[in-house]
């Protein structure tokens, strides 16, 4: 079982749902930026839902290949919105994705709250592998 206080203890800041368009090729910087945390491991890198990507090692630098949105390849002059928290979005942008997004929707939406109305839905919480993020050899 899954108590709202367990929710509470591994989300434990006060982070708002803010919203924001960026173009197809800052997707492409955010999976770079990506692949550069978890392969450095200076940092977490972003839980992602709907996008995919490739990459591959290039003189011990990793190179994107290929970026999907509901796995269909991105347009790299295509808007696209993107759903995120404030403190990824507003105070952390560089550090995680890459740019410095413009245009920043606000919400009133908690994330924690968000998470434990998924979660009281839920009736079975199920992760599986989607290999929607690939290394290639």
């Amino acid at each position: 079982p899954v108590r709202k206080m367990d929710i509470k203890e591994m989300l434990p800041f006060d982070n708002k749902i803010v919203t924001f368009e960026c173009a197809g090729a800052d997707l492409i910087l955010i999976a770079g930026k990506n692949i550069g945390a978890e392969k450095g491991g200076s940092q977490g890198s972003l839980q992602i839902a709907g996008l995919g990507y490739s990459w591959k090692d290039e003189n011990d630098q990793p190179r994107v290949i290929e970026v999907t949105v509901g796995g269909k390849l991105i347009d790299p002059s295509s808007k696209y919105t993107i759903a995120t928290i404030d403190y990824v979005a507003s105070s952390n942008s560089d550090r995680y994705l890459g740019f410095s997004p413009q245009n920043i929707n606000k919400t009133e939406l908690q994330f924690t709250d968000i998470i434990m109305e998924a979660v009281e839905k839920a009736k079975i919480i199920d992760s599986k592998i989607e290999k929607r993020i690939r290394k290639i050899e």
